[in-house]
Formats: C-alpha cells, structure tokens, sequence
C-alpha cells in the first residue's frame, strides 16, 4: 500500500532543500509548484485566469509580475487565484502519484495548510524556521525586498499555530536553524523512520 507524505513549510524555510534531498536519496518527489509552473502554458488554465484577472493575461501568456503583485497585494484576489489554481494542481499532483508503483511518495506541498490538505496524506514533514533567516534566504534567492517577503509571510498559514494545526496529523516537525548538512541528516533521518 502506497504512503504519501507530504513536505510543507513557509516560504523560505528550506522545503525544497528538504525535498531534493528525498528525490536524492531515490524516492518519487512532486512539487506542487512545478505543477503550477506547467499550468502557465496550459490553455484552459490560461483562459480561468483571464476571466479572473484580465490585466494579466496578453496574447495568451500569463503575466506573473502583473499576477503576483495583484494578488500579494490583495487578500480576495490571493483566495481568487487560489480557488482558481488549488483544485487543478491538488489533481494533477494525486494523479502523478497515483502513477507510481513505490511505497513512499513525496510531494512539496507549499500551502498544505492554507488549502487545507493535510488530510489528504498519511504523514506530513513540516519544515520550520526563524523569520529572519527565512526574510535573508528569500532575500538572496528571489531578490525582493524585505517588506515584500514580509508581505507573502503575512499571505501564509502562521507557524506559531503548527501546534493546533498538527495534533490530528502525524506530522513530524524540522527546525532548521543550522547548516545545510543537518537539514539533510535530519531529513534522512526521518525517511528511514518512515520506511
């Protein structure tokens, strides 16, 4: 029988470090985000965000910056998109699953809790960290300014409330405040526990 775990964190936490160690180590891991990437150049997805957000749409191309800075900007739009986004990437990331004949599947699943989805695996991998290391990790990937990550922190499921969230979940919890190689131990760690 198939076990889905899911891997979740807020932005600049480190999950995606924590999922490519996964997909090292052999086992099957999905990124919800790379399905979303994939939807930027799907036709009916194109078309629902047209009829949402027109001003983001030109010759049939997403505009993320337009997309991005309306809905980062704008609680009712950010729910907006993601009423729109959330049902057709939770699909496709099941059905890709679906698809594997291995016991333990992973996928990175970004906003698990602000859509809801925790019940939708077996066991969820939450991947934590200060505000200010996250604030300089988002800083030096993605070039925003502070005020702009403070912003989309602000968007996301608040951590300080994991405690309420996990209690019904098997959830095991990551704080990664040190090195890239403890994140890894811990994250292997974890994996052999799973097996």
């Amino acid at each position: 029988m198939q076990k889905r775990i899911a891997i979740t964190g807020g932005i600049g936490s480190g999950k995606s470090l924590a999922a490519s160690y996964i997909a090292e180590m052999g086992y099957p891991t999905f990124s919800c985000d790379k399905i979303n990437r994939e939807l930027l150049s799907d036709s009916e997805y194109v078309k629902k965000i047209e009829v949402s957000f027109p001003a983001c749409v030109i010759d049939g191309k997403i505009n993320k910056s337009a997309l991005k800075r309306i809905v980062f900007n704008n609680k009712a739009s950010l729910q907006m998109l993601n009423k729109i986004a959330h049902p057709i990437i939770m699909k496709r990331l099941h059905f890709a699953m679906e698809q594997c004949d291995d016991t333990l599947v992973f996928a990175e699943v970004p906003l698990l809790f602000e859509g809801g989805f925790e019940n939708d695996f077996d066991e969820v991998i939450v991947i934590t960290r200060s505000l200010a290391k996250r604030i300089e990790s988002v800083k030096n990937r993605d070039k925003l300014s502070e005020q702009e990550i403070r912003e989309r922190i602000s968007q996301q499921f608040d951590y300080t409330h994991l405690d309420e969230r996990i209690k019904n979940i098997k959830a095991y919890v990551v704080q990664n405040e040190g090195d890239e190689l403890t994140l890894k131990n811990e994250i292997c760690s974890i994996v052999e526990t799973l097996k």
